[in-house]
């Protein structure tokens, strides 16, 4: 079995973390053991909530010493941001990203670790798109997601049937060398982390996932898709322009924080 940190995003989630730190108190232990995931640590890192998060992150890890609070920003800065905290706190050997909603379970990881294990890649995704997938979602959230892929493909190259599925499993170490200059703080991260993997040739392997839709998140989606097409646009421009040798770049001004 092979050392798992798991890391979640939070922003203003006191509504839905009850229901996720009985999971981890509850079912995800032996979830993971199901895909040979030693279960290490539970880095969940509030994004400057406003709400109640961090208190009952901070409570819950006096019940469960696996549970990692993490606070790096007074302030909201984005998923993107959440998640490059989380994967540089993390210190096992590999690396599960999350929502907290747990849309797609953690039960589904055993298909990303086997998938790993077959074919040497050191990220595997998930896809709520590609064959073997099961989705419950309603019809405009597809369509809305369909949009924003046909987008992201044309605007990057990159061939992803599903970017913006929550559960990526990567090795650690390749995790941080692919958000230690992260441009885009917030939803669009996720086609950042490809796009970035595909310039340091890191081969990524898609597999099918359920996933079920939950009313209570933060995303917006039609709003939301115009500003993540917009700092898709952006990144993908300055990352040709750095070219496959990676010079600094900074972080785009105005990206989205949402």
């Amino acid at each position: 079995m092979r050392d798992l940190s798991l890391v979640f995003p939070a922003y203003n989630e006191e509504a839905r973390l009850p229901a996720l730190l009985a999971t981890l108190a509850g079912s995800a232990e032996e979830d993971l053991a199901g895909a040979r995931l030693r279960l290490r640590e539970i880095v969940i890192v509030d994004d400057g909530s406003s709400d109640r998060t961090s208190e009952l992150v901070s409570d819950a890890a006096v019940r469960d010493p696996r549970i990692r609070p993490l606070r790096p920003y007074s302030e909201h800065c984005g998923k993107g941001a959440a998640l490059k905290a989380g994967i540089e706190a993390a210190t096992a050997e590999l690396t599960l990203l999350a929502d907290v909603d747990l849309s797609t379970p953690l039960s589904d990881a055993w298909r990303l670790s086997e998938a790993m294990r077959e074919g040497g890649e050191p990220i595997a995704i998930g896809s709520r798109n590609v064959e073997g997938a099961m989705v419950i979602a309603p019809r405009y959230r597809r369509v809305l997601g369909a949009g924003f892929n046909l987008a992201v493909r044309a605007l990057t190259g990159l061939r992803f049937a599903d970017t913006q599925s929550g559960l990526k499993l990567l090795e650690t170490g390749v995790a941080r060398e692919l958000v230690r200059e992260q441009l885009t703080p917030g939803f669009a991260c996720d086609v950042e982390l490809l796009l970035r993997a595909r310039m340091a040739g890191h081969p990524v392997v898609e597999v099918p996932v359920s996933y079920v839709h939950d009313d209570g998140s933060k995303l917006r989606v039609a709003p939301s898709s115009v500003a993540m097409t917009r700092d898709v646009l952006r990144m993908s421009i300055r990352l040709r322009r750095a070219g496959r040798g990676g010079r600094r770049i900074r972080r785009l001004e105005g990206a989205s924080r949402a």
